[in-house]
């Protein structure tokens, strides 16, 4: 029956629409103020005609639907009118009744949701190795739960290796168990929890060198990095708006928040692009597992600047449970690593998932803050350096800081000269900058270097060329380093870096040669 109808398909925005009574007279009736469905008139849409093709005849109807401004509905109300529209050409057009449809259309709704409860499931069946990877076997509450499960998938190997009847086997079922049981402390034990989190801290600001005004530097790379693979991986290609361009952070009552509009987290369909390849639908588990990351892999080879997966992780050095919405994704991180499914309300960025439907959508990270850490310490560092951040970016072009009654805006549009590839003029500029007021900084970028934007950036002055600021760092590696060389000049390539991006790891044959 589907395969026979045809359409003709209407879009009013009349403040009337004509119907038939029940007693099958026409008149002219009001259209609500409201909308609880886009279709108009009469439920069963009105028969046109039929024409024969080669494969059959076909059957035409026309439709009316409801022209509604985007704006004014939130995305729930928006859920409840496409729900009903459904529900009505299913019954009335194609005359099909679906069981439980409520719920299927939840579930349909809420499939980035699945993706939420595979990679908590998935965590939690690896927990016993990661909890081991983080030095919680001699650990006096998990260490004892660790070793007892160890045990048991020796017996459990045993058992089944030296033939023992099923009957007679205990391991599998000591093993399922004593597995329930740690899964159960990791997901409601808030002390279990509490030690994780305790020795992820110390592997992050000890090994690793990340201290609390690294955060916002992270998750700027990583925002840069998502509108590059958006930018980068889309078919057809789209051009980015101004708001795509953009990233913000944002003090609020909700915590500090960091919002961006690149490649939503586990989005591996960008348009007619598939890149389950490139591992984007595993983006959520990569997160959340120290020294996970496949960012310079894939068939799809796009340059960005991460490579350790340490850059969300190091929201845990001033956070206990920071919340992450990204698209349709909603959830909290539990002990370090966690996801939990996220259903309270956050008015701080609710507003920012209800904007106009030809933007992508917005990914935010809020991070309610630990007692013992201060906005101004995460953002300080970054305000001062966001005008140079901004020149360095590959994707991202402006950055917007919102603290209390004080807003800092950075953006980079140079002028560029015929004759002088590569070479770059412009006013990187922002209050509680580190560079003076009013200098212009000139760029000379590397050449092809439009993926990666290797370059040198010099400050010019009323009479020349001026030396940059002690204390801004000379080395950037698209987000800076800890590197201050006091050479007057500030030096972004692809170096290779510590973990932390403090400083220059290590291999000098690299670096050298990318310098």
């Amino acid at each position: 029956m589907m395969r026979k109808q045809r359409f003709i398909v209407d879009v009013s925005a009349d403040n009337a629409v004509r119907v038939v009574s029940i007693v099958g007279d026409e008149f002219d009736a009001a259209v609500s103020d409201r909308a609880t469905t886009l279709l108009l008139g009469d439920r069963a849409p009105r028969f046109v005609g039929s024409y024969r093709e080669d494969d059959g005849g076909k059957r035409v109807y026309r439709l009316r639907l409801r022209r509604l401004d985007p704006d004014s509905y939130d995305r729930f109300q928006w859920n409840d009118i496409l729900r009903e529209t459904a529900r009505s050409l299913l019954s009335d057009v194609y005359c099909r009744s679906i069981p439980n449809f409520e719920q299927k259309w939840d579930s349909l709704v809420q499939s980035d949701q699945v993706d939420l409860e595979f990679t908590r499931r998935w965590l939690l069946q690896q927990a016993p190795i990661y909890l081991e990877q983080l030095g919680l076997r001699t650990d006096e509450l998990l260490g004892p739960r660790l070793r007892d499960l160890k045990a048991a998938e020796r017996e459990k190997h045993l058992e089944e290796h030296e033939g023992v009847p099923h009957s007679r086997r205990k391991g599998a079922a000591r093993e399922d168990t004593l597995r329930r049981q740690l899964e159960s402390l990791l997901q409601s034990d808030a002390g279990i929890a509490d030690r994780i989190r305790a020795k992820v801290r110390d592997k992050l600001s000890t090994k690793d060198e990340y201290t609390p005004d690294s955060v916002a530097f992270e998750l700027f790379q990583n925002a840069d990095d998502a509108a590059t693979e958006l930018r980068e991986c889309h078919r057809p290609p789209r051009e980015a708006s101004s708001e795509e361009r953009r990233f913000t952070a944002r003090e609020t009552p909700d915590g500090v928040v960091f919002l961006h509009r690149g490649r939503c987290i586990n989005q591996h369909q960008l348009g007619e692009a598939d890149c389950t390849d490139r591992g984007f639908g595993q983006d959520l588990e990569k997160m959340l597992v120290l020294q996970s990351s496949d960012k310079q892999q894939g068939i799809m080879h796009v340059p960005v600047t991460g490579k350790f997966g340490l850059g969300f992780k190091s929201t845990f050095l001033v956070c206990d449970e920071p919340r992450l919405w990204s698209g349709r994704l909603r959830c909290r991180i539990h002990g370090a690593f966690l996801p939990i499914r996220d259903d309270q309300p956050c008015e701080s960025i609710d507003p920012f998932f209800t904007a106009a439907h030809d933007t992508w959508p917005a990914t935010a990270i809020v991070l309610p803050l630990r007692q013992d850490q201060e906005s101004h310490d995460i953002l300080v560092r970054f305000r001062a350096l966001a005008p140079l951040q901004s020149v360095f970016a590959r994707s991202l072009s402006s950055i917007e800081i919102h603290t209390g009654n004080h807003s800092q805006k950075s953006s980079w549009a140079p002028t560029r000269f015929p004759g002088c590839v590569g070479v770059e003029v412009g006013l990187p500029h922002g209050a509680g900058s580190a560079l003076p007021a009013g200098t212009r900084a000139c760029v000379v970028r590397a050449d092809g270097a439009d993926d990666s934007r290797a370059g040198a950036l010099f400050l010019l002055g009323r009479r020349g060329f001026l030396p940059v600021p002690d204390g801004v760092p000379t080395l950037w590696a698209t987000t800076p380093t800890r590197e201050c060389l006091e050479l007057g000049v500030v030096i972004n390539g692809q170096f290779s870096v510590h973990t932390g991006r403090a400083r220059l790891a290590d291999h000098p044959e690299v670096n050298g040669a990318v310098a």
